[in-house]
């Protein structure tokens, strides 16, 4: 009697877990979608494609970034990963490619590009602290290319 009621309690625990993890990977899935473009991208110059694999199962969304921007001054490219997985490594990923998307309109060289992302992370690291979150950092390739000079990066040619 006692083990089939432990049975049985095992067993429902078990389904409220495996929900409560589909329920987040739901959630995760819709907000990796939300601020990652679907792949490929593509413009004029570029064609960027890839595949996302999580490397953690329960971990569906994390700090892998990446998009593609015509501007003005050619083609922009980030591919970067901000520093630890799941919904906490959101935020710094929001701040890096809202940033980017935005600077790399207005920044002609790709160093004032570079100094606009790293001024968006410090923003965001200076709420860490009411947030309860430690500070993170962003590891990212930026990439220029233009008809003239093709493919450059911060103090390349």
């Amino acid at each position: 009697m006692v083990f089939g009621v432990l049975s049985v309690l095992g067993c429902r625990y078990r389904i409220h877990h495996e929900n409560e993890l589909l329920r987040l990977r739901s959630t995760a899935t819709a907000m990796q979608r939300s601020i990652l473009r679907p792949l490929p991208l593509r413009d004029t110059r570029v064609l960027m494609d890839g595949a996302y694999e999580p490397l953690h199962e329960d971990k569906l969304v994390g700090g892998d970034i990446y998009d593609l921007v015509s501007s003005p001054y050619g083609t922009r490219v980030l591919i970067g990963d901000v520093q630890g997985k799941g919904l906490p490594a959101i935020g710094g990923a929001f701040a890096a490619l809202g940033s980017f998307r935005e600077a790399a309109h207005r920044e002609a060289s790709l160093t004032g590009l570079v100094d606009a992302l790293e001024s968006s992370v410090v923003r965001h690291n200076a709420f860490a602290p009411q947030t309860g979150e430690p500070e993170r950092f962003v590891t990212a390739l930026v990439l220029d290319i233009d008809d003239a000079s093709g493919a450059t990066a911060p103090g390349g040619p």
